[in-house]
């Protein structure tokens, strides 16, 4: 018994007894027939002093609010920032102030730091300021950063992320610290003293057709003619005759197309069209030369290797295989008692009526067994799956 109720026994519900237990006697709490329970519940109850005031929600929501503060448009959504030496957090249109330890706090302010000073280089960078502007910001990025490693260790610490891991910008701070495999500091990143983003320049004018094709492909992710010859001041005609053999215009989409996309693929299809379209255009002649150049050599039979549970084989031929391996009844797979079946939803094949065909001394004998028959083993073999057998011992 606990002293509670060692000094307490009014409120025990039963009757305290010592009994012979598993290390000899020992206290038990045993029922009292006297009396019903809920006689004896209700007796301890009044025994029972104190009072339960009503907390009024109003006054507590009514504080809150007043503690958040609408939201400042330079601080990202989901990102902590300091207010009056106070740290926040946004959310949406509110901030809302962080309650955690002084020296949870003081990591926060520290991190809020490194992550504003890292946000202002790289702007620094990309609107291309001075170098001396930049040598001062990661000077400030440097002297923030060791301070704050000094006395919080490394901002990707467990410490740090459970205290920062909110910020939308914590993965951020993590890439300014270069780790090992297993997690060691190695250095600081190139970040701290070097250019490392440099402000997308347009292209306005090339030289030459291969380099607007280049171009293109980069800023429109394919051959743009018109696009090309703005940048090389060539003619579209021009600039096909210099990228011939390089860009190829398709016969059937009329669209161009580069070397790689155009000669890849379903190439036998394509020279087939080719060809056909050549008969009267003569400007295709050299699709039809560049393809014929990149035919893939035609296999012999004994080259074709064909692997049971191919997704790409028909089941009819499944069946045929079936059908002349195991001799299975025509009546059966006329009847569609049995058959292949093959779902390209979830890449299964199924053997159906594996049992329709008891008395085949082939399918329970010289194929399979009484346990495991032999469409069984051709259904898990097309599944790419072992036959096991399994016993109770």
């Amino acid at each position: 018994m606990n002293q509670y109720f060692a000094d307490h026994p009014e409120m025990v519900l039963g009757k305290m007894e010592m009994v012979t237990g598993a290390h000899g006697m020992e206290s038990a709490c045993l029922p009292d027939d006297s009396l019903p329970l809920s006689a004896q519940l209700n007796h301890a109850l009044s025994h029972v002093e104190g009072s339960i005031e009503q907390a009024d929600l109003n006054e507590i929501e009514d504080e809150l609010a007043r503690e958040n503060i609408p939201a400042d448009p330079d601080v990202k959504n989901y990102s902590y920032t300091v207010v009056d030496d106070k740290v926040y957090y946004r959310e949406n249109s509110i901030m809302k102030p962080v309650d955690v330890s002084e020296k949870a706090e003081q990591r926060m302010k520290g991190m809020v730091a490194i992550r504003d000073c890292t946000q202002e280089l790289i702007n620094f960078q990309l609107e291309e300021y001075p170098d001396e502007m930049i040598k001062n910001k990661q000077t400030e990025l440097n002297q923030l950063y060791d301070d704050f490693s000094k006395k919080f260790g490394l901002i990707s610490s467990q410490t740090n992320k459970r205290a920062f891991n909110q910020d939308s910008s914590y993965c951020l701070l993590c890439s300014l610290e270069n780790l090992d495999d297993e997690g060691n500091f190695i250095g600081k990143a190139d970040m701290f003293t070097k250019r490392t983003i440099k402000k997308q320049e347009v292209v306005t004018s090339v030289d030459t057709a291969s380099e607007a094709l280049a171009v293109s492909l980069s800023e429109k992710a394919g051959v743009d003619l018109s696009y090309m010859s703005q940048l090389a001041d060539k003619s579209e005609e021009e600039i096909t005759k210099e990228l011939a053999g390089v860009i190829f215009q398709n016969p059937v989409t009329e669209e161009w197309e580069t070397a790689d996309e155009y000669l890849s693929g379903n190439v036998r299809e394509k020279l087939s069209v080719a060809r056909t379209f050549a008969e009267n255009h003569p400007e295709y002649a050299i699709n039809v030369s560049s393809l014929e150049s990149v035919q893939p050599k035609e296999l012999d039979a004994s080259e074709i290797e064909v692997r049971i549970g191919a997704t790409w084989i028909s089941t009819k031929y499944i069946e045929d295989f079936m059908r002349e391996t195991f001799e299975t009844p025509g009546y059966l797979l006329e009847r569609k008692t049995m058959g292949i079946q093959y779902s390209g939803v979830t890449g299964q094949w199924n053997v159906k009526g594996k049992n329709a065909d008891r008395g085949n001394a082939l399918v329970n004998m010289t194929y399979g067994t009484g346990r495991a028959n032999a469409y069984r083993i051709l259904e898990d073999s097309l599944n790419l799956r072992d036959t096991r057998i399994f016993d109770i011992v």
